[in-house]
Parts: C-alpha cells; structure tokens; sequence
C-alpha cells in the first residue's frame, strides 16, 4: 500500500497553487459580475438562462486560462520589483496584498 504524502506547508503555499486560487477568486467574481448583467436584459429568460449555462461551461475554463496567464506575468514582475527592494520579503507577502486586493473587490461587489 502506497505512503500518503503529506500536505507541508511549503506546499500548501506554493506559488502555484497560491495563483490558482487567486485566480479562481477573480473568475468567480468576473462570472458574477457577468451573470448579473445578464439577468437584467430584457431578454426572454430561457435564453438568458442559456447564455449563462454557456458561459458558464465554455468561458470559464478560457477565463481561467487567461487570468492564470495575467496572474503569472504580473506576479514575476511583482517579484521582480520585489527584489530590487532592500527590505527581505518573500512571495507570501505579495500573496496576501493580491488576496487582500481581491478581498477589497469582493466587499465593493457585494
């Protein structure tokens, strides 16, 4: 029977998986955002409801791809920046001002 590899901290906040959950942050938000504008139209609610479905099921995954995309590029230069400061900081840190940044977003929405 295989060892369980348990879950480290390093792991539990790898740079990875720290993006990915930014990203599903956004894309939850923008999906919201979305789907709101969607429902006030005037449009017959079957068809609002399809359109929602479909981007829902399609969008999301480019949406993701995107954001994850976005998120990885700006990060490195974020740790770029980061680096040339004198001040010792880690990627936790630029972590959390992105989490808190999006906590901001979600608070401004809801």
């Amino acid at each position: 029977m295989p060892k369980k590899k348990k879950l480290s901290v390093r792991r539990l906040f790898s740079n990875r998986r720290l993006i990915s959950v930014e990203a599903i942050l956004l894309v939850g938000l923008l999906e919201s955002l979305i789907e709101n504008y969607v429902m006030a139209l005037s449009a017959p609610e079957p068809l609002k409801t399809l359109f929602v479905m479909l981007f829902i099921a399609g969008a999301f995954g480019v949406l993701m791809s995107v954001v994850v995309f976005l998120t990885r590029r700006s990060l490195s230069k974020g740790q770029q920046v980061l680096k040339l400061l004198p001040l010792p900081t880690s990627h936790l840190v630029l972590h959390a001002v992105i989490l808190i940044g999006i906590f901001w977003l979600y608070t401004e929405y809801y």
